[in-house]
């Protein structure tokens, strides 16, 4: 699906028109991206004007057309986009759940079924339903957590998208877009509560290029949580308030490199943990970010800055390169602050000769927070789910039908038959499905091509490597050894 499909179905308009508009270019665009399959014809599906005159048997019709044929895929979007432009809104309704009954689902149906339910002015916990299915149907990734909240949050379903927004920070802590997001609904709807915790994660992670609005957001909305809560007389919690916002406006490691004249100087820290944070990867896992990575002559973008908000008790390496052009007196202004922002900050200003094409300092941080790298995880809860109904599609989807279950059958007995008792153990058995794994072996060779950010150099990294295999051992969990 192209971006442009995803923004124009997120637009907040409420008329029907539009709506329609809406559904039509998104059927047509899952349309032209899908793979073609092999047509089998749709011919046998009843006339549209005896659809219109039977509405109410919409999913009597549809139950048993589906349960008795299996179309490609191709053919059931021709058909959803059809009915929509019929304006069979209902029928719509049946297809989809129909298919998703009967073991047929496609990735877009969820998007159509719940633009279609709210055409139809169905309960919002129908449409919740139904973006929330989406959310379990999806690959479980940040990107996608993030369309699905923006539907709920178009259908008015805040309290859902919040929650989808709080799990997408939970399995990305080091995303911005998560905590932007929920801190416009926390403001809205003056949740206290959200509106700390989307402050704080912004003010920790909004340091990419173009942050610096986010960060007076966040900077924003926690003068009126505090103000909030100082009316409300509740000193505890104002005092509880200001230390959050304390310390995710500080940085444990602040680093400033400035340096004048037509050229350009790399900014390089080693982490812990074997990360590294430069132009190359500006977010690492340890929690660093290269928040600006400038070039001469203009003064104003003659710097790189990283800041670490949460580092570890651990000694970091700092690599000042030379990429080119030539520096006013050969000379650097460095400034690195160990604890910005509390009352233990310590700042140093140094004067960095530079030599040759690399200098390297070291810096140690003994009051570090971090404990750990984060890492990002996939998802494995249901988040704000709705109970399912007695035969809903929630019950059904995944599940194997008949026809599935027979060929399982068909299958595991071709098995036996082929390689004799070993194979009856069924497909219950320990180490039943076997796993195939390529291992390479010999000379590889991985290469970067980075362009400077004048368009002048390009840097290549390479990273040859010679591998070996001395040995394969095969473990069996049967037999619990070789």
């Amino acid at each position: 699906m192209s971006p442009g499909v995803i923004r124009l179905a997120h637009q907040n308009s409420k008329t029907e028109s539009r709506d329609q508009s809406r559904l039509s270019v998104f059927l047509l665009a899952s349309q032209e991206t899908e793979i073609r399959e092999e047509k089998n014809s749709t011919d046998d599906v009843p006339p549209l004007e005896e659809l219109s005159q039977h509405p109410e048997d919409a999913s009597e019709i549809w139950n048993d057309y589906f349960a008795k044929r299996k179309p490609d895929q191709e053919s059931v979007r021709r058909l959803v986009l059809k009915l929509h432009r019929s304006k069979k809104h209902e029928h719509v309704i049946a297809v989809i759940n129909a298919a998703l009954i009967n073991g047929q689902p496609q990735p877009w149906m969820y998007e159509v079924l719940a633009l279609t339910l709210e055409l139809t002015g169905a309960d919002e916990s129908e449409v919740q339903r139904a973006l929330l299915s989406r959310v379990d149907f999806v690959t479980a990734d940040v990107p996608n957590l993030l369309i699905s909240g923006a539907y709920l949050k178009r259908i008015g379903a805040d309290k859902a998208a919040l929650s989808i927004y709080r799990e997408a920070a939970d399995l990305d802590p080091n995303r911005t877009e998560p905590y932007a997001l929920a801190l416009k609904i926390a403001e809205a709807s003056k949740d206290m509560e959200t509106l700390t915790w989307a402050a704080c994660g912004l003010m920790r992670t909004a340091w990419g290029p173009g942050s610096e609005d986010l960060r007076n957001q966040a900077q924003n909305a926690a003068a009126v949580v505090l103000d909030t809560l100082e009316k409300q007389g509740d000193a505890s919690k104002v005092q509880a308030a200001r230390q959050l916002f304390t310390e995710a406006n500080s940085q444990d490691l602040w680093i400033r490199l400035k340096w004048s004249g037509e050229s350009d100087l790399d900014l390089v820290v080693e982490e812990p943990k074997g990360t590294v944070c430069s132009h190359e990867v500006p977010i690492t896992a340890s929690g660093g970010y290269l928040a600006h990575d400038g070039f001469g002559p203009t003064p104003d973008r003659s710097y790189e800055l990283y800041v670490c908000p949460l580092a570890f008790n651990a000694t970091y390496k700092i690599h000042v390169r030379h990429a080119w052009g030539e520096v006013v007196g050969k000379r650097a202004q460095l400034q690195i602050i160990r604890g910005r922002g509390t009352e233990s900050e310590l700042v140093r200003n140094m004067t960095l000769p530079l030599t040759g094409t690399d200098t390297v300092l070291r810096v140690a941080i003994s009051n570090g927070r971090r404990t750990e790298k984060a890492v990002t995880r996939s998802r494995d809860s249901h988040i704000g789910q709705v109970p399912a109904r007695r035969g809903s599609i929630h019950q059904v989807i995944g599940q194997l039908n008949h026809e599935q279950l027979k060929a399982g059958q068909q299958f595991q007995q071709s098995i036996g038959n082929q390689v004799g008792a070993a194979a009856n153990a069924g497909t219950g058995a320990v180490g039943y499905t076997p796993i195939t794994t390529v291992l390479s072996e010999g000379a590889t060779l991985q290469a970067q091509a980075v362009v400077s950010a004048d368009r002048r150099y390009v840097r290549l990294t390479l990273a040859p490597a010679f591998t070996a295999i001395t040995e394969v051992s095969t473990f069996s969990l049967v037999s619990g050894g070789n």
